[in-house]
């Protein structure tokens, strides 16, 4: 899994990279990530966004799992974890 460090521009499909658009790669189990306890939501200030934004991620252990890694990720954890496919 990877933690990216992307904007989309409103109203495009184009993003405006960091320097480091992959932060980390990190194998995180699914269980973990359906834990309440490791959702948070803050607010986070960024070179390339205009102003600060509300960011939904998770948090688990030292790694933090946020922006299209988390949009991606977010349905699907719990349809992963219903049976819906094997993991």
């Amino acid at each position: 899994m990877a933690t990216r460090h992307q904007q989309l521009e409103p109203g495009t499909h184009q993003g405006i990279f960091t320097e480091r658009e992959v932060a980390e790669v990190v194998e995180l189990r699914v269980a973990d990530l359906a834990r309440p306890e490791v959702g948070a939501e803050e607010v986070r200030p960024f070179p390339t966004w205009p102003a600060p934004r509300r960011v939904r991620l998770w948090r688990v252990g030292r790694h933090e799992v946020w922006g299209v890694t988390y949009r991606i990720l977010e349905p699907l954890v719990p349809r992963l974890l219903g049976g819906e496919w094997p993991l």
